[in-house]
């Protein structure tokens, strides 16, 4: 309670890129034109925040095969992605958001304690170990929890 600033939450969440409507408005009697694509892809957002209020900018995990660095035109400052090949967020893509990430805005030689999901593409074998060297402490609640502790 008295050192919100160590306390982190990490989640995801996907965002669609085309829509599908359920629902249009037009003038009576004349018929509603809409354009939606036929396939639909997700983008994973990835985002951190500490007990204290602060943030950590939002990472993406888009679907594709080459990054393109105009997919964070429009993003929050400092936002940044990756873009695996299967576009899902795997547990080398959790990994290196993480190390490359995360570690550039949360740092401190106390230990920290990050909180997240128990979705398979975020905990491996060497997410312990990886901890330990960076002086974190892990704890994963149950799959699509919502962890508030702190309310």
């Amino acid at each position: 309670m008295d050192r919100p600033h160590l306390i982190w939450n990490n989640d995801g969440t996907g965002l669609m890129m085309e829509h599908s409507l359920t629902k249009v408005l037009s003038a009576k009697g004349e018929k509603a034109n809409c354009v939606t694509s036929a396939r639909r892809q997700t983008v994973t957002l990835i985002g951190c925040g500490s007990a204290a209020g602060v943030r950590v900018p939002p990472f993406y995990i888009f679907p594709g095969k080459r990054w393109k660095d105009d997919l964070l035109d429009g993003s929050t400052l400092c936002s940044a992605g990756t873009m695996p090949e299967s576009g899902w967020s795997k547990s080398t893509v959790f990994m290196d958001y993480l190390e490359k990430h995360v570690l550039l805005y949360v740092s401190t030689p106390h230990p920290l304690l990050v909180l997240f999901d128990g979705h398979k593409s975020h905990v491996n074998l060497t997410l312990a170990d990886w901890g330990r060297k960076y002086n974190i402490i892990f704890f994963v609640f149950p799959l699509h929890m919502l962890p508030y502790p702190w309310t």
